[in-house]
């Protein structure tokens, strides 16, 4: 509403007033304003009450009513309103936004906590997760001081395999972006200049596939490399090896998921790669070992089987056993390497489709898998025990069969 180029006096307001509540008699109006100085709207309403309103810098208020307070008065608080906020928005101005100095650490536990959930995300929310405890040189950075060459150099220092360090790039690259788009703490992301391109110092090595040793080389290419490696590493191992489960399964197993008495570990859909429930068939050596380490570590009935640390209920680091097995077989064998090794002989010794199964891979085409839920567990268990069998008699070396007593 444009202010007026003369101000009203009290007379001339209180004619208007007069008008303007005959004007009602022939307007079907709820209410009618009138301009009573800058940044003073007075509102009339119908039943003849009137009240002074602040109206300036995209604000409205309600200062009193006309009755109550002089015109004098109103236009003293409307422009002692105006000040006000002129005053609080220059503050603003001034001060440095929101979350400028928010450290990189504060945002990437933000950030995290986006994918925890169930299925996939919580899949990826477990992998950030673990990325965490190599991210402690970025943690302390403001995050509107972090570079591409700041950024780089931390994540050089970090003594992971080449392929775990590229997964943490895009993980930071990630979360940047998210303090582009949803936290507006950047103007763009630094990393983005890199992705993609040949100055990204972090690309993934592509292989054919996972290196493995054919079993009857896993004796000494392996578990007799593993001698003198700590016990809980061993174990893992082991279990890996005995079960052909994947590092992700095996991370994340916790003593809810097993059965005893059916002789089953039932996991999850949110720790599986295709997304859907596995049974493992629980063998003699299986569940030795699983005892074994109950009995060491003094597990409850809950909690994480292979922890990080004996008094905290926390997944066991996957990069560290990554990193011993490719030094200790020098390259020629791999945590997933375990799995096709057993592939290998469980095909050889007629178990072609007790190894699929096993090994939690899809089978059958969409049709066969709509009308097939059979569990195969019996299939599944006698293939497996043949597995674990000759695994414990041909390839384990002492220190890992004293863990299946």
């Amino acid at each position: 509403m444009a202010r007026p180029t003369k101000k009203l006096t009290a007379l001339e307001l209180q004619a208007k007033i007069k008008s303007t509540l005959k004007r009602f008699e022939t307007e079907d109006r709820k209410e009618i304003h009138i301009s009573a100085g800058p940044y003073l709207i007075l509102h009339v309403y119908p039943t003849g009450k009137a009240v002074y309103y602040f109206q300036g810098k995209g604000k409205s208020c309600k200062l009193g009513d006309y009755s109550t307070l002089m015109l004098a008065e109103a236009r003293a608080d409307a422009q002692q309103k105006f000040k006000e906020l002129s005053e609080d928005a220059s503050a603003k101005q001034q001060a440095p936004k929101a979350g400028a100095r928010e450290l990189f650490g504060d945002l990437w536990a933000e950030y995290l906590g986006t994918y925890k959930g169930t299925g996939k995300n919580n899949k990826r929310y477990m992998n950030f997760r673990a990325y965490t405890r190599h991210l402690s040189g970025l943690s302390k950075i403001a995050v509107r001081d972090m570079t591409p060459i700041k950024i780089v150099g931390i994540l050089k220092a970090i003594q992971v395999s080449p392929n775990y360090r590229a997964n943490i790039f895009q993980a930071v690259k990630q979360c940047l972006d998210y303090a582009v788009i949803m936290k507006q703490l950047l103007p763009f992301n630094p990393l983005r200049a890199l992705a993609g391109t040949r100055l990204n110092p972090f690309k993934r090595t592509q292989t054919s596939g996972f290196a493995f040793l054919p079993p009857d080389e896993l004796k000494e290419g392996v578990f007799a490399r593993f001698e003198g490696q700590p016990l809980p590493m061993q174990a893992l191992v082991l279990y890996i090896a005995l079960s052909c489960a994947r590092l992700g399964e095996a991370q994340y197993l916790r003593w809810e998921y097993i059965i005893w008495d059916k002789k089953e570990i039932r996991l999850p859909a949110e720790i599986m790669k295709n997304g859907k429930e596995h049974t493992v068939a629980m063998t003699t050596q299986i569940a030795a070992l699983l005892r074994k380490i109950k009995e060491l570590s003094c597990a409850e009935d809950s909690g994480y089987v292979f922890r990080a640390s004996p008094v905290k209920d926390t997944a066991i680091g996957r990069s560290d056993l990554q990193v011993a097995i490719k030094a200790l077989t020098g390259g020629r064998h791999t945590i997933h390497g375990f799995r096709k090794s057993a592939s290998t002989w469980l095909h050889e010794h007629g178990y072609r489709e007790a190894a699929e199964r096993i090994l939690a891979h899809v089978v059958g085409n969409e049709i066969e898998r709509t009308y097939d839920h059979a569990s195969y567990f019996e299939m599944k268990l006698k293939a497996l025990q043949a597995w674990d069998d000759w695994l414990e008699s041909h390839a384990l070396t002492k220190t890992f069969i004293d863990l299946l007593k």
